[in-house]
C-alpha cells in the first residue's frame, strides 16, 4: 500500500514526448497492444498519436522505490474537450513479479504533463 501511495500521481513524460527522437528503449508489441486496449477502454475520447516508450517517475523518492519493481510505459495522445485539445500521454502501470510484468492500472492524461512537441499523429 505505501509503495502504491508514492507512485500514484507522480509520474513524468515519457522517454519521447519531448523530443523528436525515436525511442531508445522499444516496448515489445504485445505490450504496447495490451496497453492501448485498456486505455481505449478506461479513455475512449484519446487517439494514441506516436510510439509507447518508457516512462518514469518525477520525484527521486518515487524513482528509488520503483526501480526494479515497477514499469511504466506510455504514448503521446491527443484529446479535444470541452477546452480545446490536450497534447498529453496515457499509458499503464506494471508491477514486476517473477520476472514477468503483470498489468496494475492504466495511467492516464491527467498524470502526465503537458507535451509541448510533435508527435507523429499529431493533426497539422
Amino acid at each position: 500500500m505505501a509503495l502504491s501511495a508514492v507512485l500514484t500521481g507522480s509520474l513524468a513524460s515519457p522517454g519521447i514526448s519531448q523530443t523528436t527522437n525515436t525511442p531508445k528503449n522499444r516496448i515489445p508489441p504485445h505490450f504496447a497492444k495490451e496497453c492501448a486496449a485498456n486505455i481505449a477502454k478506461e479513455y475512449p475520447s484519446i487517439k494514441i498519436v506516436g510510439p509507447f516508450s518508457e516512462g518514469s517517475f518525477a520525484s527521486p523518492l518515487s524513482q528509488w522505490v520503483a526501480k526494479g519493481r515497477v514499469v511504466v510505459i506510455a504514448a503521446p495522445t491527443i484529446s479535444t474537450g470541452l477546452f480545446g485539445t490536450s497534447k498529453r500521454a496515457a499509458g499503464c502501470i506494471y508491477d514486476i513479479r517473477d520476472s514477468a510484468l503483470v498489468f496494475r492500472k492504466v495511467a492516464g492524461p491527467t498524470e502526465f504533463p503537458e507535451r509541448y512537441t510533435r508527435a507523429p499523429g499529431d493533426p497539422p
